[in-house]
């Protein structure tokens, strides 16, 4: 779910202020977490002061907090997305 909260566009709104994670942040991203023995489940918990201290400054760590925060929109965009695709389904 983290992977799809920080570097999807599921959940947010055209023209939206914060952009998710391009893939090669993304993959810089978990590549110093794992550098430090972290996880990037961290992104939705409130251990943000950690990427702080790893590096990282307030404008990146405000950006994942936001992206993250967005859980139940993406639960319930992905919701949708399943229901229209069994309807598809029950077409055929």
């Amino acid at each position: 779910m983290c992977t799809i909260l920080l570097s999807s566009y599921i959940g947010l709104s055209e023209g939206g202020e914060v952009k998710p994670l391009s893939l090669g942040e993304w993959n810089k991203f978990v590549e110093v977490l794992v550098a430090n023995k972290l996880e990037p489940s961290i992104a939705y918990k409130d251990e943000l002061t950690t990427l702080k201290n790893i590096g990282y400054d307030d404008v990146f760590i405000e950006r994942i907090k936001t992206l993250a925060g967005r859980g139940a929109k993406v639960a319930f965009e992905l919701e949708e997305y399943e229901k229209k695709r069994n309807k598809c389904n029950n077409i055929s």
